[in-house]
């Protein structure tokens, strides 16, 4: 068979959360097929998973209310699994944004197959998907589709990023593409962090992403936390969100041992926050470095970065003044910041 897998879609959750689902797959190794797989009101559902088994190792099926919305004959929605051979699972489905509830209106039979959820990321989708299929591989996925994404790649995904923004998404849509396309991540700190996925780190603080940032062997280690916010602007959920991560850091305390080069990035330390040590650990597990601070997680420096409102809408001293009065070492920037490129600033 010529691809290990097709990716059976709604032609509306093509580039949300199928684009960068497949792109993020790719990036670990897998061949994937789904630019035919588009579908659209008229078409056989049946006919079209049938094509794409007879050519790949596993179909993926994306659940989703653009999918649901074809009106997908009963009979189609219930022979769906009986493509199946030889009682090997081979079709695995996606559910976005939909519930087993919701999907057991349409067919009880898809609501009873265990589902990969998109609600913690493309990622986190992937290991469950690559579990179920190549479980002998799971351990060589990428944290990050980053390093696997070349210029051109990086320079659509964010041309349909700057799209995606226009139409007012929900913060969710675009965690969904970000967690695919984590390139777009990388021009918020200048050069090439280690990305890691917020579903990978334990603890009450909950982030969407962390970047990683040595700097160089002997400077200090530095983590950015990454938290996305409404696309449109709102103080008041902004101060919530502010809100949360402070109460989720915890009460602050001193700290036992300080690197010598302290006065580089300084305080907070992850060592004042014992809410942090499962987080410490867990980039320990995922991540090596050959920084000299690497062994001493305590003296780990890090700070947030909150992701809300566009360039040209936001009240910058609004914004700015809640980012000072904060007891966190905190940046609020715009999505603009994901969509600059590097390479425009030079003629």
């Amino acid at each position: 068979m010529a691809w290990e897998y097709f990716i059976s879609h709604a032609s509306e959750d093509k580039p949300l959360i199928v684009a960068p689902f497949a792109h993020y797959l790719q990036s670990a190794g897998f061949d994937v097929w789904y630019d035919e797989f588009s579908l659209k009101v008229g078409d056989s559902l049946l006919q079209s998973i049938n094509g794409g088994l007879s050519e790949s190792k596993f179909a993926v099926v994306v659940l989703s209310p653009a999918f649901f919305d074809k009106r997908w004959p009963q009979q189609e929605l219930a022979g769906l699994y009986a493509l199946e051979s030889s009682g090997k699972k081979r079709i695995l489905p996606i559910w976005h944004q939909v519930s087993a509830a919701q999907i057991a209106q349409y067919s009880p039979i898809l609501a009873d197959r265990k589902a990969a959820d998109s609600r913690n990321g493309l990622q986190n989708v992937a290991e469950q998907i690559v579990a179920a299929s190549f479980p002998e591989r799971v351990d060589t996925l990428p944290l990050s589709s980053a390093r696997n994404t070349d210029k051109s790649k990086t320079k659509e995904a964010r041309k349909v990023l700057r799209t995606l923004l226009k139409g007012k998404p929900s913060t969710n849509d675009v965690f969904l593409y970000l967690s695919g396309y984590t390139v777009l991540l990388e021009s918020i700190v200048g050069y090439a962090p280690e990305i890691i996925p917020g579903f990978k780190l334990p603890g009450a603080l909950r982030v969407d992403f962390a970047e990683l940032i040595p700097h160089g062997v002997s400077g200090p280690m530095e983590v950015l936390f990454i938290v996305l916010g409404p696309v449109e602007y709102d103080h008041k959920e902004v101060v919530h969100i502010v809100n949360k991560l402070t109460q989720a850091l915890g009460i602050r305390q001193s700290l036992s041992i300080r690197p010598a080069n302290e006065d580089y990035l300084g305080s907070p330390y992850f060592g004042e926050f014992p809410s942090l040590a499962g987080m410490a650990t867990a980039i320990r597990t995922h991540v090596s470095s050959g920084n000299v601070h690497w062994e001493k997680p305590d003296t780990w420096s890090f700070k947030f970065m909150l992701v809300t409102g566009r360039r040209d809408r936001t009240p910058r001293k609004e914004r700015d003044q809640l980012a000072n009065d904060s007891q966190l070492r905190l940046d609020i920037a715009s999505y603009d910041r994901l969509l600059d490129d590097r390479d425009s600033l030079y003629r």
